[in-house]
């Protein structure tokens, strides 16, 4: 796409207007939208000499200078990406240093408009990938609570086996989460000696 360009006539001793640019300009833009002022005396063209510079001044108040270019009587900045990069009301103002003169050659207004938000949505298939991750890394700490649960109770099973063929006596309580496997174990126990 051409770069945007926005001229505005400016008679030398008249007063400056601020002028609205037609049209809008866009945060991300880098092809350097370019604004400038054609200066006239009595309708007849002024050839310019010294410096030019823009002062873009963004919505949240911060100023970005930009380096311009003279040519006869033209004078124009291009509005570089950081000149874009608050949404909002963006004012912009050109200005000529010919040795210890400064002169406003125009001042401008326009909008710049949000093209991108820092909220980018991420494609299904990525959150897909993630869901089936989070799914894997619970499963595993369900296997890995189960093992350890098992691996517990193997423990309370084998400590009360040992206590239990030395001949000592075992009481809810004794060993620590035993009161379950100690019940179960005396039922069974007792079952047996019915059947004797």
């Amino acid at each position: 796409m051409a770069r945007i360009e926005c001229w505005f006539n400016q008679e030398l001793k008249a007063p400056v207007q601020v002028q609205a640019i037609n049209g809008n300009v866009f945060s991300l833009d880098n092809n350097g939208t370019l604004v400038g002022v054609k200066v006239f005396d009595n309708g007849e063209p002024v050839t310019l000499s010294g410096s030019v510079t823009g002062y873009c001044i963004l919505a949240d108040g911060q100023t970005v200078s930009v380096s311009g270019t003279r040519s006869g009587n033209t004078a124009y900045i291009l509005m570089p990406q950081s000149a874009l990069a608050v949404p909002g009301t963006i004012r912009i103002v050109i200005k000529l240093t010919d040795d210890t003169v400064i002169t406003t050659l125009g001042v401008f207004v326009s909008t710049v408009y949000r093209t991108r938000t820092d909220a980018l949505i991420t494609p299904s298939s990525q959150i897909i990938t993630d869901w089936a991750a989070q799914i894997s890394a619970e499963m595993q700490a369900v296997e890995d609570a189960s093992a350890a649960q098992d691996a517990k109770i193997e423990g309370i099973q084998n400590e009360l086996g040992d206590m239990l063929l030395k001949g000592n006596a075992v009481y809810p309580g004794q060993i620590e989460g035993v009161s379950g496997v100690f019940s179960y174990l005396v039922s069974f126990l007792k079952g047996k000696k019915a059947k004797q």
